[in-house]
């Protein structure tokens, strides 16, 4: 009899130690993602917000974007920084736009696409003024420790 609670108790263990891994495989709440496009013409900040770790991959994106580089270091795009409508994030992808005032008198279409691939990376495309390159893509990953 005691060889089969044995076996049962460490069968048991091990699905604990299972499940509670997938549970926590997900992003943090309010993990934050920022950094670059591919050919630095934007700089994308996005924050996901979930209750369960985003890993049902649902939850709320975050979307801050910036075209164009500081007013202190002058070129072709229009600086500007802007929030842009926070999403849904379903099944781990998320997609946001609008039509914004950048650097006081241009309006542009500003967006950002998105895609969580792992619990600390985020790869997606974002897309913005010509003057800025147009549409690029961006691959980002969280800050150590959050994921």
């Amino acid at each position: 009899m005691r060889r089969r609670v044995l076996p049962a108790s460490i069968v048991a263990a091990a699905s604990l130690v299972l499940i509670t891994a997938a549970l926590t495989a997900g992003a943090k709440p309010g993990v934050s993602f920022s950094g670059p496009s591919a050919h630095r013409g934007y700089g994308v900040f996005v924050q996901l917000r979930c209750g369960d770790g985003c890993a049902s991959g649902d939850g709320v994106a975050v979307i801050q974007l910036t075209a164009g580089r500081p007013p202190t270091a002058p070129g072709p795009c229009p600086y500007g920084t802007n929030e842009l409508p926070s999403v849904p994030i379903v099944h781990g992808q998320f997609s946001s736009g609008q039509w914004l005032w950048i650097a006081n008198r241009t309006f542009v279409w500003m967006w950002v696409g998105g895609r969580l691939v792992s619990p600390t990376r985020l790869v997606g495309s974002v897309e913005g003024p010509p003057a800025c390159g147009g549409r690029d893509g961006y691959t980002l990953r969280a800050p150590p420790g959050s994921g």
